[in-house]
């Protein structure tokens, strides 16, 4: 038997409960919207996360917005980003002088003197760097900018963080876990004291009757 004949058909309210956890991912708001009693809505909402059902259709509607090897996909390109690909770096024709030469001189059509001048320009080739969207488009690399801003200073561009993406890579690939840890003051140890309870073997006084 397939696992999609296993799974319990939802309810109304489940329905509903999936639609609102999948705008915010916060359970507890969720069941409260979805009608459940307020009070409970933290137990409740955490119930239903558990329940196999409603981890498939959550499942179901989150791989139709983005599969998770697209997910993934998108992650390791935004890990491996560089600058690189978005600035050209190398030698181009500049140029670097211009000339105005004098050509001729001669009288104008109304008597006076005309000149000619011809401007010509030197060039060679010189190390260059500039920002190269059209270099970033032919790659492809266009989805990895996050900012893109002109100023006096001309065009900056800011990419999504790779060292987020790797962190979050290397957590869904379980490499490591998050830990706490635990300082005395002024981030100093911890002092421990050893308490050493002795167990008596003397009687306790009798009491005198009244």
């Amino acid at each position: 038997m397939s696992d999609n004949k296993a799974e319990k058909p939802l309810t109304a309210k489940q329905r509903r409960f999936v639609d609102e956890y999948l705008v915010d991912f916060n359970a507890t708001q969720a069941a409260i919207r979805a009608g459940y009693a307020a009070k409970s809505a933290y137990s409740t909402g955490s119930e239903n996360l558990r329940k196999p059902e409603i981890q498939a259709e959550i499942n179901r509607r989150l791989d139709s917005i983005m599969p998770k090897a697209e997910i993934l996909g998108r992650l390791a390109q935004q890990a491996r980003s560089t600058m690189q690909d978005f600035f050209f770096i190398g030698m181009e024709e500049r140029t670097i002088e211009k000339r105005r030469i004098v050509v001729s001189t001669g009288r104008g059509d109304d008597g006076g003197t005309e000149t000619i001048v011809e401007e010509t320009e030197e060039k060679a080739m010189r190390p260059a760097v500039y920002l190269s969207l059209v270099k970033a488009q032919n790659l492809g690399k266009m989805h990895l900018i996050k900012k893109y801003s002109t100023g006096p200073k001309g065009e900056s561009i800011e990419l999504y963080n790779a060292q987020d993406a790797l962190t979050t890579l290397g957590k869904y690939h379980a490499m490591w876990v998050d830990r706490a840890e635990v300082t005395g003051e002024d981030g100093g140890p911890i002092e421990i004291s050893e308490i050493v309870v002795k167990k008596s073997h003397e009687r306790p006084p009798a009491l005198d009757d009244d």
